[in-house]
């Protein structure tokens, strides 16, 4: 899969030469495909020249939040389009989401957890709540301000009224100590908002 993610990157230059007549449209996706296996490699390998996010709890969580966000904006860079307001948008969007969600499904773990350095194992479940909540509020932000700002058509914000109700409902789950009823409610606002983006931009 290296392989061929590799051949597809350097693939991509001929392509951008013929419908850009210049490589310069093919350097950002090449930045986001460097940064995303960056992090994932620094994520999964356990190697003495890894950084082994993935036994450093909360900045392996933000590892892999970015490189879902990356995601977006590598689609973006793709269509030759990577400084878009709106890609930049969902990539906020998403990131927050993911890493909120992340740090839940951490503290619904833990009892299986045991030994690893997790940011829920490492701070407890009621402070690792506290600030997937704080990531939840600026998540609601960063899905309504788009809108303030005329990123998206403020019309189209009524797209996002489901996601942010099932957003304002994971407060309860956690003050409850249902995790995975949470992370769930979490997974089911992300989608909602990201198809309401996704409808708003086909729309306009």
């Amino acid at each position: 899969m290296m392989a061929a993610s590799l051949l597809s990157i350097v693939g991509a230059l001929g392509i951008a030469k013929d419908i850009e007549g210049e490589v310069e449209g093919w350097y950002p996706a090449v930045v986001i495909w460097i940064g995303a296996l960056f992090l994932l490699t620094n994520y999964e390998s356990s190697s003495s020249y890894s950084l082994r996010l993935k036994e450093r709890g909360l900045p392996g969580n933000v590892a892999i939040s970015l490189s879902v966000g990356m995601v977006v904006l590598f689609g973006s860079a793709g269509g030759f389009d990577p400084f878009n307001p709106r890609t930049w948008s969902v990539f906020v969007v998403g990131v927050l989401y993911n890493l909120a969600r992340e740090i839940v499904k951490d503290i619904e773990d833990m009892e299986g957890d045991k030994g690893r350095n997790t940011y829920a194992m490492r701070v407890g479940p009621e402070k690792a709540r506290t600030v997937a909540w704080v990531l939840l509020l600026l998540t609601l932000a960063s899905l309504l301000i788009p809108f303030g700002i005329g990123v998206f058509p403020e019309l189209h914000l009524l797209g996002v009224i489901p996601a942010v109700m099932l957003l304002l409902m994971v407060k309860g789950r956690l003050m409850a100590s249902e995790d995975h009823a949470a992370q769930q409610l979490i997974k089911k606002s992300m989608y909602l908002a990201l198809a309401a983006f996704l409808g708003s931009s086909l729309l306009v």
